[in-house]
């Protein structure tokens, strides 16, 4: 079973998505630990939106900078502290060189969007296809993301013949399910990590995304476009026709971070 979620860096220059795979029977466990996580902070929140226990905005909103880490040190616990549980991290994303203008916001957004689902959807259907028995169903579950799930759609039925068992796409809500907030959680340290490596003056790899990709098998790449938001401007969305560069690792378990080839600066893909 595969969960997938976004997450945008604080600029929106960056679009994450990413995704957790693990054995139904693992996710039962986790989720039950997870409901218990959400019931026994400073107060009983009913969601972990990462961005908001960061920032404390919505249900965490009043909470101290003290009792916010400590909530997400141990959402992080969860994940990587069990070595019973199987469960993968995959994620992708795609980063603008340059602030976007409102005027492209929305096609940027899509373009975002289509490019990180057909790269996520790829991958984590492969993987859980390959861990799954002969015959056995493959879940893949999408946070509901309104106007983009038309895409999703059509990328799925792409890929279901790629896949040699058969998959089931359904739309979720990270408000009820919990997998999808574990989701969010990489997907939102993955768009602040991508977003520090184009930063003027990059601050250190957050705490919470070392824990996780050290502590249990993470991999991620991500498409830095060099003049991508002028072609936008110039020629509209979809209109390139040109094939997308090899993607570098963003993070990948076990390799070092930010090392020379992961840089952005010598990644930057080009689109005339």
């Amino acid at each position: 079973m595969a969960y997938i979620d976004d997450s945008w860096s604080s600029d929106n220059r960056v679009f994450a998505l990413a995704c957790y795979v693990a054995p139904q029977e693992h996710w039962n466990e986790l989720c039950h630990r997870w409901s218990e996580l959400l019931m026994s902070g400073h107060e009983p929140v009913s969601e972990f939106k990462t961005s908001h226990c960061r920032n404390g905005a919505g249900e965490f909103k009043g909470w101290s900078p003290e009792q916010r880490k400590d909530m997400m040190t141990r959402a992080v616990d969860l994940v990587v502290g069990s070595d019973q549980l199987d469960i993968k991290g995959f994620a992708f994303a795609f980063a603008a060189d340059a602030e976007v203008p409102p005027g492209i916001m929305r096609d940027w957004e899509r373009v975002a969007f289509q490019f990180c689902a057909l790269q996520m959807l790829l991958t984590t259907t492969i993987s859980a296809a390959v861990a799954a028995d002969d015959g056995v169903s493959v879940q893949v579950c999408l946070d509901r993301k309104d106007g983009f799930s038309g895409d999703a759609d059509k990328i799925f039925e792409q890929l279901t013949n790629a896949v040699p068992c058969s998959i089931v796409l359904r739309w979720g809500d990270s408000k009820t399910d919990h997998p999808l907030q574990i989701a969010d959680l990489l997907a939102h340290e993955t768009a602040k990590e991508a977003g520090e490596r184009i930063a003027v003056s990059p601050r250190s790899v957050s705490v919470a995304l070392k824990r996780l990709v050290e502590g249990r098998l993470h991999i991620a790449s991500c498409c830095y476009f060099h003049d991508f938001l002028s072609h936008l401007i110039r020629n509209g969305l979809g209109s390139s026709g040109q094939p997308l560069p090899d993607l570098p690792y963003l993070f990948r378990t076990g390799k070092e971070w930010r090392s020379d080839d992961q840089w952005p600066k010598k990644q930057w893909g080009t689109v005339s």
